[in-house]
């Protein structure tokens, strides 16, 4: 398997369309996406009160 991507490396956690005509797509790896979400459930699961998390948005 040496050289070869695995299949998650493949795909994407979420897009952005261009901008414009001269612009490419933005996209965010599902690997690194999938981190993403799993640090801010944690932030969210150690905050005893949903009102705390609220006030810091």
């Amino acid at each position: 398997m040496q050289g070869e991507k695995r299949g998650y490396w493949r795909y994407w956690g979420k897009a952005q369309r261009p901008t414009d005509s001269n612009s490419e797509a933005s996209y965010h790896l599902l690997p690194y996406h999938c981190l993403d979400v799993a640090a801010v459930g944690r932030i969210v699961l150690n905050y005893k009160s949903l009102g705390w998390l609220i006030c810091l948005m």
